[in-house]
């Protein structure tokens, strides 16, 4: 993913995006491949976008960056 500074609380750049919604195969794949994680199927507006995946610590992006 590009344009992300890294997670926040240990500052690696391995964060990747959190996916909400009933999850289809190919997305099955993507987080066993670890370039997902799923976050259930109910999305609440202040439920976490990211995941790091060296320190597990899922947060919100910051309100000024761009996530592709």
């Amino acid at each position: 993913m590009k344009n992300i500074r890294g997670c926040p609380k240990c500052g690696s750049e391995r964060v990747i995006k959190i996916v909400y919604g009933y999850p289809l195969e190919f997305m099955l794949r993507q987080e066993r491949m670890g370039e997902i994680k799923l976050g259930g199927c109910i999305q609440k507006s202040t439920d976490p976008e990211l995941f790091c995946k060296d320190c597990k610590f899922s947060f919100r992006k910051p309100v000024n960056d761009k996530f592709s």
